[in-house]
């Protein structure tokens, strides 16, 4: 079953096991969550007994986790829920684990290399990209891409904002 990275479990809340989770969709979008009745995490199916949205995070209480030392052992897992499950899409949206298998390529079609993992610290997604031994990491940031097209798995950057936003001076 294919599944969605959704959020990351930050740290337990208060002492009677609810944790708080980053969201790794818009807010419009994680708001699914708080009408559904599991999820998983670390690919561990939970029962939901309540969820919410505030200020930006995610606050879930699940059955089983009845203290703040269960929540704790939930620190650092990945949520996620299976695709299908997911609430449609609208047009031109995608998830952003779309994106990890595509190639990157500048505007003259020369290959950069290929998306092989997508981190998320909050403020913005960065691209792990791999060309041979190189890896170089990029903001996911759309005004960086003239084309993303998915069903060639094939994503175009403006080369000169690319550059600008990957290179390293010292």
């Amino acid at each position: 079953m294919d599944n969605i990275e959704i959020a990351k479990v930050l740290k337990p809340q208060g002492i009677k096991g609810e944790i708080k989770a980053q969201a790794f969709l818009n807010e419009r979008d994680v708001h699914f969550l708080t009408k559904e009745k599991f999820l998983l995490i670390n690919n561990r199916k939970y029962e939901i007994e309540y969820c919410s949205f505030r200020l930006g995070y995610l606050y879930i209480k699940l059955k089983g986790v009845d203290n703040r030392d269960a929540a704790e052992q939930l620190r650092d897992g990945i949520i996620s829920f299976p695709r299908d499950q997911m609430p449609p899409l609208d047009v031109n949206e995608f998830y952003t684990d779309d994106l990890i298998g595509c190639i990157l390529l500048d505007e003259k079609g020369k290959k950069i290399g290929r998306i092989v993992d997508i981190n998320d610290y909050g403020a913005s997604s960065i691209l792990v990209i791999k060309n041979g031994t190189e890896e170089i990491l990029c903001p996911f940031l759309l005004d960086l891409f003239t084309e993303i097209d998915l069903e060639y798995a094939r994503l175009t950057v403006n080369s000169k904002k690319f550059d600008e936003v990957t290179k390293y001076e010292d």
